[in-house]
């Protein structure tokens, strides 16, 4: 329950991943409820459109779901709310928290994830020169990485505008007036000499005090404002002309889908679609935020008072609500990118619990770095300007990973389908699975000397330990979660493994399964169930988790050693 007191409204903490309903109730039929994602539910029937096409709701709307399913994934964070009653507006937010993860750790997971990808992309940088027929991209990149960076801070971005529209650096301005005699206000001694001399008319000279925004930093701020909306309009004008370009060329491949190489453009097409909408409504949830302070009357007075030079003084720079305008003005003027990592590795578009999978599949992948693996370039990086510049897209399902040392290759896939025949399996994809469980979270497959050895499988679990791991329960009581664990050490097979002979085709290729979850175990301990080949892995953003190296090298050693066990 949401209740406005004194031009604010006391903000709500939900817990994520649970269905939520809004109702919004007023003395005013003409209130209006304005709240950040409404423009992103995938219904919008109860909600109306302003001159500005932002979406907002009316008293008596009925209930608006807030989640639906997976298909809006409130995220931990601060959501900005704001009910407009005739000409007063009222602040607030609803703050999304974390159901497994405290605060301290899930900053530390966003900040592990992002710092990780940038120094896997510094490590493939140093690789470049030395693969070929590497992907390159002929789209907007330079304003993509651009938009990308204002994205990264779109929190401080949207916090300092609230903050600015209610609380922007003031000064008080004396000025003095002449007034009718019997007024009451202050007559000082300035007054009294401005007075002498003049003919009494009944007026006097009064000092006035006024609050005035009219203040360098203020002015600046505005010109700052004026340059991040222009760069928004264009940004979304060249986002919505190459998702025209992009759907005519969809609409001229559909045609010609008997070709391999035209499927596999149309697909890559269709995601670079996915990814230009994502940033479309990016553009429009800045432009919202930009919005609350350019609508403030302080604002619209000082648009007048610019000089069109408007310099950065020490306080642009060292206040830290100003600051945030400062960093985005010059991201959206750099020429120069070295490293853009994709917003997605940070807060923008993922769940928790996806991001939980890809900062597990990171952890893997940095240890195996530190064994002495190279890595190759990974479909998910882009190559730009001849290599000088590297974009890292948020991973994909299916995504694969490519690491060497010596004679061995460690392929490991990210959310990879394993196919239900052996004929469907490939040499760099060699397993297929005979149950219905057959889309693990990471797959990481070992080769030496081009012959495959076996897979270790992993599936990282943003869930307590009892929610998907309960040995004390009968079989029909198990959580559905345990089934699908064990399925994938018992009903996985590959006709590829040892070089496909017979007598290695009917042997398990996957060694073990690790079950990866945020918790702290039971004594914060892995728990080995030898019977099932499975492993209860816990892994805690911010710790060291020096165990999973351990863990790590003890199943290459015994994939690798395995063949000479059975006299493969």
């Amino acid at each position: 329950m949401l209740e406005l007191r004194n031009h604010s409204v006391v903000g709500a903490a939900l817990i994520e991943d649970v269905p939520y309903d809004l109702m919004f109730t007023a003395a005013s039929m003409d209130a209006r409820l304005y709240l950040d994602m409404f423009d992103s539910l995938p219904t919008q029937d109860r909600l109306k459109l302003d001159p500005n096409n932002v979406p907002y709701m009316v008293p008596g709307a009925g209930s608006v779901p807030l989640y639906v399913g997976d298909y809006v994934p409130w995220i931990p964070s601060l959501y900005y709310l704001s009910v407009r009653v005739g000409g007063d507006i009222y602040y607030s937010t609803i703050e999304i928290r974390s159901k497994l993860l405290t605060e301290d750790q899930l900053r530390q997971l966003r900040d592990e994830l992002r710092r990780d990808v940038e120094h896997f992309a510094f490590r493939l940088s140093r690789r470049f020169w030395d693969v070929e027929g590497v992907h390159r991209s002929d789209g907007p990149q330079a304003e993509l990485m651009k938009l990308d960076r204002l994205g990264s801070m779109k929190s401080r971005l949207v916090a300092a505008a609230i903050e600015l529209a209610d609380r922007a650096n003031v000064k008080i301005d004396r000025r003095y007036d002449w007034v009718q005699s019997g007024t009451s206000a202050k007559v000082d001694a300035t007054a009294q000499r401005m007075m002498v001399g003049r003919p009494s008319d009944h007026s006097v000279v009064v000092l006035k005090r006024e609050l005035s925004y009219d203040l360098p930093e203020n002015r600046w701020l505005i010109s700052a404002v004026q340059a991040l909306v222009r760069f928004l309009e264009r940004s979304e004008d060249t986002l919505m002309n190459y998702d025209k370009r992009l759907q005519n060329q969809i609409a001229e491949l559909t045609s010609y889908q008997r070709s391999q190489h035209n499927v596999h453009l149309m697909n890559q097409h269709v995601r670079a679609r996915t990814d230009i909408h994502r940033r479309l409504d990016l553009v429009r949830k800045l432009r919202s935020a930009l919005r609350i302070l350019v609508e403030t009357p302080w604002y619209r007075t000082g648009q007048r008072l610019l000089t069109g030079t408007e310099p950065i003084t020490h306080v642009v720079v060292q206040d830290p609500r100003y600051r945030v305008f400062l960093e985005a003005v010059r991201a959206i003027r750099a020429d120069d990118f070295e490293i853009r990592i994709h917003p997605d590795y940070t807060i923008e578009w993922r769940q928790t619990s996806e991001l939980y999978e890809v900062w597990t599949f990171m952890q893997i992948a940095k240890c195996l770095l530190a064994q002495g693996f190279e890595p190759a370039i990974p479909p998910n990086v882009v190559v730009i300007g001849g290599g000088r510049r590297f974009l890292v897209n948020p991973m994909e399902s299916g995504n694969t990973w490519e690491f060497m040392r010596d004679d061995l290759v460690i392929r490991l896939a990210y959310d990879l389908t394993l196919p239900s025949r052996a004929h469907q399996t490939t040499r760099d994809q060699p397993l297929f699975t005979m149950d219905r469980h057959n889309r693990p979270d990471g797959i990481l497959s070992v080769f030496k000397n081009d012959l495959y050895y076996g897979s270790l499988v992993f599936d990282a679990k943003y869930r307590r330990v009892h929610k998907f791991w309960d040995l004390s329960s009968a079989p029909g009581n198990r959580p559905p979660a345990m089934d699908q664990i064990c399925s994938y050490a018992s009903a996985c097979r590959s006709p590829h493994l040892y070089g496909g002979s017979d007598s290695a085709s009917r042997l398990r290729p996957v060694m073990e399964v690790w079950a990866i979850h945020p918790g702290r175990g039971r004594d914060g301990q892995v728990e080995e169930i030898q019977d099932y080949s499975v492993k209860v892995v816990p892994l805690v953003p911010g710790e060291t988790n020096a165990h999973l190296s351990v863990l790590l090298q003890a199943a290459l050693n015994t994939i690798l050693s395995y063949p000479a066990s059975v006299g493969a």
